[in-house]
């Protein structure tokens, strides 16, 4: 089996958190990657904020339909024993404390455990969608995130300066060199991902660090096709990109004379799903 990098590695040691049937809320991007490398033995009850639960597989072209989609405004599926329900009862779930564990994304984190996710002022975001609420109600609160922006410069602080999503709500940090855990005393290094020293771990950290006496080295797994609860679709235009536009299967509803899709997005409104679709025509 080949040695996992970068987000791929960050994943799949996220995934090592779950335990079988635990009931999760996976954010866009690398968090999604998790159910790629879930250990053997354990399936996961994926909940969305838009309002399901068991959300399945990515559906085929051919049977995607655009009533269905997740949270990211992506065509998504419902497994056997699934639910479907209204955004209140989603947020009941998350903030009664009754979702077992969240991946997130970040831009920052800090040593105390407070994430800042959201938003960079000056900048148009959309909102924060579920996360406020999801720091506020979830157990654990696991961040998967490069470990430095691209600059160079450490996305682990000693206190966020960004506005924060969750204050001192984090228990977990994953990047690609290493894992913490955030404790009361403080970030903890755990393990250290192959490749790396905790000297390298240290350099480029600008939060204080713990070192134990014993560090681990970063384990991962890979099980191909473990993504049977999958909770949202890649963004299809990506997907769309990675072939020749000839190999591409047709679109159901779509008059015979579009040979050409070039790229879809989708995006929730409050009382209706907007399609926005940029075609050829012969």
């Amino acid at each position: 089996m080949a040695e996992l990098t970068g987000r791929a590695l960050i994943a799949s040691r996220c995934a090592k958190f779950f335990k079988n049937g635990d009931f999760v809320n996976l954010g866009i991007g690398v968090p999604l990657m998790c159910v790629n490398y879930l250990p053997e033995g354990v399936e996961l009850w994926l909940e969305a904020e838009i309002g399901t639960v068991g959300s399945g597989p990515s559906p085929s072209w051919d049977d995607v339909d655009i009533d269905c989609i997740d949270a990211g405004g992506q065509p998504a599926s419902i497994i056997p024993g699934g639910s479907v329900y209204d955004n209140e009862t989603s947020f009941m779930f998350i903030r009664g404390g009754h979702i077992d564990a969240a991946v997130l994304g970040t831009l920052q984190v800090d040593q105390e455990g407070s994430i800042a996710n959201w938003t960079i002022p000056g900048k148009l975001v959309p909102g924060m969608g579920g996360a406020m609420d999801l720091c506020a109600g979830v157990k654990k609160i696991i961040v998967a995130t490069d470990h430095c922006e691209k600059n160079g410069q450490s996305k682990i602080l000693k206190k966020c300066t960004l506005p924060l999503t969750g204050y001192q709500c984090v228990t977990d940090i994953v990047t690609e060199r290493c894992y913490f855990e955030v404790t009361p005393e403080g970030l903890v290094l755990r393990e250290v991902a192959p490749g790396y020293t905790v000297e390298d771990i240290l350099a480029c950290t600008e939060a204080d660090v713990i070192v134990p006496d014993k560090v681990g080295v970063h384990l991962f797994s890979q099980r191909p096709g473990s993504f049977l609860l999958c909770a949202r679709h890649p963004v299809l235009h990506a997907e769309i990109s990675s072939h020749r536009i000839s190999e591409l299967p047709p679109f159901r509803g779509l008059p015979d004379k579009i040979n050409t899709f070039l790229l879809i997005g989708t995006s929730l409104t409050a009382e209706c799903i907007r399609i926005m679709m940029l075609i050829k025509f012969d």
